[in-house]
C-alpha cells in the first residue's frame, strides 16, 4: 500500500468520522490508529527522541505542576524499556489502561532537569494491547521499545496517545539493572518539590523502608482508588525523639518543621502514594493500599512509578505494601477524662455524610438514579453502598460516641442528610411517615441505645439544609438538657428578632423555632475577591439552640449552642466564610447583650484554620477574625495547646491540621475542666474491611467538659491525664 492510498483511505474516513455530531476524538479513531500499522511501515524510520526532550527542561522559574511539554500535539518516536503498567477507573467507570516508559542510561539525554520516563496512554483499551508486525502486543515489564505517539498534557501529566509499537529490541531486562530506581527525598520547599518530581515524572523511584505514614489511607472514586501520604525515615521530622511528633503539620502549628516561623515552606516532602498499579495486578482489596494508620512504617522498600494528576504527585507501587503498625493515634493521645455528672460534656462532630440508604421523593441527590441538580451531579460518590453498608456505619458511630468520646450530653453534628420520611422509635421500629426528626439521626440513637448507651433526643431546623441536602443538627441527652419552648416574644427565639446585619433580614430570621436558623444575603458592596457559594452568607444557615441544664446548682444559666458548617475550602470563599464568622459574632454580641449570664458557645466545622493559621500567607484574611474579635475564645488556644502534638482534627494530603472549632462565651471558658480531641477518624484508615469503631469519618469531635458547680474542680492537664491523676 502507498502513502497516498494510507493516508485516502484511512486518514480521510476518520477524520470525517471525527467530525460527526457526538463523535470525539476517542476509542473508534484510536482503535484504527492502534491496529493499522502499515501506515506508519510506509514511512522512513522515524528520528528517536529521547524522552527528555519530550519532556522538557524544568528550570528553576518553572512551577513544576504547570510545565508542559515543548513537543505538545506532535507525534513523535521515543525509545524506552517498558517498567510498569497502570489501570484508573474514570467517572464513567470506564477503565483507563496505560503504562510508563523510561530511557536506559545509555539513551537517556543526561540532563538532571528533564525526566527520562513518560506514560503512555492506552486509553479505554480494556485489553491493554496495541498491534506489533500484524500481532497483539502487552506492554511487558522488561521489554526494550520503540513507540510513536502524540505528545499530550492531562491535568498536567505528559503522556504518549495513540501509541504504535514499532520495534521490540530486547525483552526479559532486568529492571534493576537497567533503570535503577532513584530515592525518593523531596526538598521541604513546596514549589522547590514541584520542580523535583516535574524532573522525575513518570520514572522509577524507590520509598525506601521505615517511611511513615502520615495519615490514614483513604479510598476514592467508588473505593477503586486508594491512597497514603508518607515522609522519608531520614528527614528530621521522621527522626524526632517523641514518637508522636513524627508527623507533618501545617506551617503555622508549634510541631511544624520550621516552627520558628509563621509561613514557611509549605512541607514539601510529603510523599504520597496510590494504588494504579495494583489495579492493574489484582482485583478486590488485594488492589488497594494495606488499612495505613498515621504513624505505620514500611518494613520493606516500595518501588513503582512517578505518577502525576493535577496538582499531585504520587508513587504507584508495582507490588503490595509491607507495613508495620506503629504508635496508636487514640490510644496514645490523651484519653477522655471520666464522665462526671458534674460537668456537661460538650462535643462538636462532622459526621461526614451521614446518609441512609433510602431514596427521599423529595431529594434529587440521594440516591444513585437520582439526576441531581444545578449545585450537584451524579455519580453521588458521599452515598452508602448498600443497606449493609449504612447499617455498619451507624454502629460504628455509636460506638465512637459512646466508647471515644465518653458520651457526651450535646453534640454539635455537621454533614447530616435531611430527610424526614419515617417515624422511628427507640426500639427502632419504623413507621412509614414523618415525624419532624431527621431519619439518619434518629437511627444513629436507636444504634446508640442497642450498643449499651444512654438515650439521646434530636433537634433540627431543616430550613438550615444546602442544596446538597445536609445540615447541622444537634444529638442531646435528655436527662441532661432540654430544649425551652420557644415563644412569639422571646427576643431571639421569637418572631421580632432583627439581625442588624448589612443587609435585609431574611424570614427564617423571624421564624419562632427552636432550634432556630439564621441567614442574611451577602452585602452588595461587600468587595470579594474570592468566590463564593451562592448569594447568601450561609450555604448552611446557622442553627441556634437554647438548653435548660436539668439538675444543675440553681441559678445555671442557659446554654446557647450555634451550630455551623462553614462553606468548604480554606483557600476558597474567604469573604463569604469571613462573613459567616460575622454573622456568628453578630448573634453571640445580640445573645450577651439579650441574656448577659448567657453561657455560649459557636461551634462546628468552620472549614478554616484558628489565628494564626492563614490560607495563603500572602493575602492574609483573619477569617475567624470576628469571633475572636468580640471576645469569644477557642479552646485550640486555651487547654488544647497543653498537647500540640494531639492539637488536630483534619488530615489533608499528609498534613495535620485543626478545622472543627468550640468557641465559648468568657464565663464558659472560666469553667473548662477538661478538653481534648478524640482521635477517631483522621489517623485511621478508610474501607469496608474496618470492623473496629475507627474510620467512620473524616474529622475528629473536639471535645470539652463544663463545670457546673460554683467551686472549681482541681483542673488537670491533659498530660496529667494522660498519666492517670485526673480527679
Amino acid at each position: 500500500m502507498s502513502l497516498l492510498s494510507s493516508i485516502r483511505d484511512r486518514v480521510v474516513p476518520a477524520l470525517l468520522f471525527m467530525l460527526l455530531p457526538g463523535h470525539a476524538f476517542g476509542d473508534p479513531f484510536v482503535d484504527w490508529l492502534t491496529d493499522s500499522d502499515d501506515l506508519y511501515q510506509d514511512l522512513a524510520p522515524p528520528l528517536i527522541v529521547p524522552i527528555g526532550a519530550i519532556q522538557g527542561q524544568v528550570s528553576d522559574a518553572h512551577r513544576g505542576t504547570r510545565h508542559e511539554s515543548p513537543r505538545e500535539g506532535l507525534r513523535v518516536t521515543v525509545q524506552g524499556v517498558v517498567h510498569q503498567s497502570i489501570v484508573r477507573q474514570d467517572q464513567a467507570g470506564d477503565e483507563q489502561h496505560g503504562f510508563f516508559l523510561q530511557n536506559s542510561e545509555e539513551t537517556a539525554d543526561g540532563d538532571p532537569a528533564t525526566s527520562d520516563g513518560i506514560f503512555v496512554s492506552l486509553l479505554t483499551r480494556r485489553d491493554s494491547r496495541m498491534l506489533y508486525r500484524n500481532e497483539r502486543y502487552v506492554p511487558t515489564p522488561g521489554d526494550e521499545i520503540v513507540l510513536t505517539g502524540t505528545v499530550q498534557e492531562l491535568f498536567g501529566l505528559t503522556r504518549l496517545t495513540a501509541p504504535v509499537v514499532r520495534e521490540v529490541l530486547r525483552t526479559g531486562l532486568d529492571l534493576d539493572t537497567e533503570l535503577p530506581p532513584f530515592e525518593i527525598d523531596p526538598p521541604d520547599d513546596a514549589e522547590e518539590a514541584e520542580r523535583y518530581w516535574e524532573r522525575r515524572e513518570g520514572m522509577r523511584a524507590v520509598l525506601p523502608a521505615g517511611s511513615i505514614s502520615q495519615q490514614g489511607r483513604r479510598l476514592h472514586e467508588a473505593a477503586q482508588r486508594s491512597s497514603a501520604v508518607f515522609i522519608h525515615p531520614g528527614h528530621p521530622v521522621a527522626l524526632r525523639d517523641e514518637p508522636s511528633h513524627r508527623r507533618v503539620f501545617r506551617d503555622a502549628h508549634p510541631l511544624d518543621n520550621q516552627p520558628h516561623l509563621l509561613v514557611d515552606d509549605g512541607n514539601g516532602f510529603r510523599i504520597h502514594v496510590g494504588n494504579l498499579g495494583l489495579l492493574a495486578l489484582f482485583e478486590g482489596a488485594e488492589a488497594h493500599l494495606p488499612p495505613l494508620r498515621t504513624f505505620d512504617r514500611l518494613t520493606e522498600p516500595a518501588i513503582g512509578a512517578i505518577y502525576q494528576f493535577q496538582d499531585i504527585y504520587s508513587l504507584q507501587p508495582a507490588a503490595p505494601l509491607s507495613v508495620a503498625r506503629g504508635l496508636d493515634p487514640f490510644a496514645d493521645a490523651p484519653p477522655a477524662p471520666p464522665y462526671c455528672l458534674s460537668n456537661l460534656r460538650i462535643a462538636s462532630f462532622n459526621v461526614e455524610n451521614l446518609y441512609d440508604h433510602r431514596n427521599d421523593p423529595d431529594s434529587l441527590c440521594d440516591h444513585p438514579d437520582d439526576p441531581g441538580n444545578e449545585w450537584v451531579q451524579p455519580p453521588f460518590n458521599y452515598l452508602p453502598e448498600d443497606q449493609a453498608a449504612y447499617t455498619s456505619r451507624l454502629a460504628r458511630l455509636a460506638s465512637q460516641i459512646i466508647d471515644g468520646m465518653g458520651a457526651p450530653d450535646l453534640i454539635l453534628a455537621q454533614e447530616v442528610e435531611n430527610q424526614d420520611m419515617l417515624t422511628i422509635d427507640e426500639d427502632g421500629t419504623v413507621r412509614e411517615g414523618a415525624d419532624g426528626a431527621l431519619d439518619t439521626l434518629q437511627e444513629l440513637c436507636v444504634a446508640i441505645l442497642a450498643a449499651g448507651g444512654p438515650r439521646y433526643e434530636t433537634a433540627v431546623n431543616r430550613h438550615g439544609a444546602d442544596p446538597r441536602g445536609i445540615l447541622s443538627p444537634y444529638l442531646y441527652r435528655p436527662e441532661r438538657l432540654e430544649l425551652i419552648v420557644p415563644e412569639p416574644t422571646h427576643p431571639i427565639l421569637g418572631d421580632a428578632f432583627t439581625l442588624q446585619y448589612a443587609s435585609p433580614d431574611l424570614a427564617m430570621n423571624r421564624e419562632v423555632a427552636n432550634p432556630k436558623c439564621f441567614n442574611a444575603p451577602l452585602p452588595a458592596d461587600l468587595p470579594l475577591e474570592f468566590e463564593t457559594d451562592g448569594t447568601n452568607v450561609f450555604t448552611r444557615p446557622v442553627q441556634l439552640a437554647v438548653f435548660r441544664l436539668l439538675d444543675a446548682p440553681e441559678g445555671t444559666p442557659l446554654l446557647y449552642a450555634l451550630n455551623n458548617h462553614f462553606s468548604s475550602g480554606p483557600g476558597r470563599r474567604v469573604d463569604q466564610r469571613r462573613e459567616q464568622a460575622r454573622l456568628n459574632a453578630i448573634l453571640a454580641q445580640r445573645i450577651a447583650e439579650i441574656d448577659p449570664n448567657a453561657w455560649i458557645v459557636v461551634g462546628g466545622d468552620l472549614n478554616t484554620f484558628p489565628r494564626p493559621d492563614e490560607p495563603d500567607p500572602h493575602r492574609p484574611a483573619d477569617q475567624l477574625g470576628p469571633l475572636y474579635d468580640v471576645g469569644l475564645l477557642n479552646l485550640y488556644d486555651g487547654p488544647l495547646a497543653e498537647r500540640p502534638e494531639w492539637n488536630y482534627t483534619y488530615a489533608f494530603r499528609g498534613q495535620a491540621q485543626t478545622l472543627d472549632h468550640l468557641f465559648l462565651s468568657p464565663s464558659l471558658w472560666a469553667r473548662v475542666e477538661a478538653a481534648w480531641i478524640a482521635h477517631l477518624n483522621t489517623d485511621w484508615p478508610e474501607g469496608p474491611e474496618i470492623v473496629e469503631m475507627f474510620g467512620a469519618s473524616d474529622h475528629d469531635p473536639v471535645m470539652a467538659d463544663i463545670r457546673l458547680s460554683s467551686v472549681p474542680m482541681n483542673r488537670t492537664s491533659a498530660k496529667s491525664r494522660k498519666e492517670g491523676n485526673y480527679e
